[in-house]
């Protein structure tokens, strides 16, 4: 066996990159044959964890405010001469599996900001599609509250723990994912 089908195994085998190997690339380990296309699929399985990070630079799409990507968890837009309006990945907490699929999803909570005293929070539903954050559902919660606490219950709900705008008191708010969308309980 060639030195870099060594390195491509071992590649392999901790998870590693397969691009430097050559298209044809074919090799035999025992009595396991392997090809390239099955070293890339397995490293691309290897690394389909939900990372903060993809998080923090994901494209979200908001009611009333459109799609955008964030930049390092915010994304700023002028609305006027003298305005903008800021979004802020507030909150996130990974979850259980949400669709099933054996990887662990998202959900977050996003600020949005149009000018003070204004701070509108939405929860975003972010399935995990192979390490790659995909936000399906977004939802206005309310103005000017806090969101204390983000967990799944054994139920399959989405439990938010929300503190008021007084910040004189909490309440649960509970929610499903329904077809796709997020739903209140």
């Amino acid at each position: 066996m060639k030195l870099w089908q060594k390195m491509a195994i071992a590649g392999l085998v901790l998870g590693i990159s397969s691009s430097f190997m050559p298209k044809a690339f074919t090799a035999t380990l025992g009595e396991t044959t392997v090809n390239q296309g099955a070293i890339a699929q397995m490293s691309v399985a290897s690394d389909s964890r939900l990372t903060k990070e993809a998080l923090l630079n994901a494209e979200y799409q908001v009611p009333d405010y459109g799609k955008f990507r964030l930049v390092n968890g915010q994304y700023v837009y002028k609305t006027g001469a003298s305005q903008k309006t800021s979004i802020k990945l507030e909150t996130y907490t990974a979850i259980v599996d949400l669709d099933k699929d054996g990887a662990k999803d998202a959900v977050v909570v996003l600020n949005v900001s149009p000018g003070a005293p204004n701070n509108y929070k939405f929860l975003a539903i972010v399935m995990n599609q192979q390490g790659t954050p995909v936000n399906i559902d977004t939802l206005y919660l309310d103005d000017r509250i806090k969101v204390k606490k983000i967990a799944l219950l054994k139920s399959g709900e989405i439990a938010v723990t929300i503190l008021n705008r007084e910040q004189t008191g909490t309440k649960i708010v509970k929610y499903k994912l329904q077809g796709g969308r997020i739903v209140r309980v």
